[in-house]
């Protein structure tokens, strides 16, 4: 019997590498939840419905939560050198206009950078 070391534990990793292959399980749990959500849609509304009324915030939250699981999620864009609401206001409409068009720019490179990170 072969003793467990960091060698044969980085060999068996190579042997057991999948490269390239997608892993199924998730998208097996995706699709099986989906389905059970599609054949519980009278039901869900029903139990929704009776939380609203004795509690509608609890109601509401109980959709939000499944929203997570709906509705990509986007992600936050930070912007460092963000000139301030005020010193905007302040400049001569020339200027104002130039510096909003930075930050827009600044804005929509960040938001390519971060959608084709997540491509790859």
């Amino acid at each position: 019997m072969t003793k467990f070391n960091s060698k044969t534990g980085a060999a068996a990793g190579r042997k057991s590498s999948r490269k390239n292959v997608p892993n199924k399980t998730p998208n097996e749990i995706r699709e099986a939840y989906q389905l059970l959500i599609e054949n519980n849609l009278t039901k869900m509304k029903t139990w929704l419905n009776k939380v609203a009324k004795d509690d509608p915030a609890k109601a509401l939250e109980i959709m939000l939560k499944f929203s997570d699981f709906l509705i990509p999620k986007l992600s936050r864009t930070e912007i460092e050198d963000v000139t301030s609401v005020e010193e905007i206001l302040r400049m001569n409409p020339q200027d104002r206009a130039k510096r909003l068009l930075e930050l827009r720019s600044q804005i929509n490179s960040k938001n390519r950078e971060s959608w084709t990170s997540k491509k790859k």
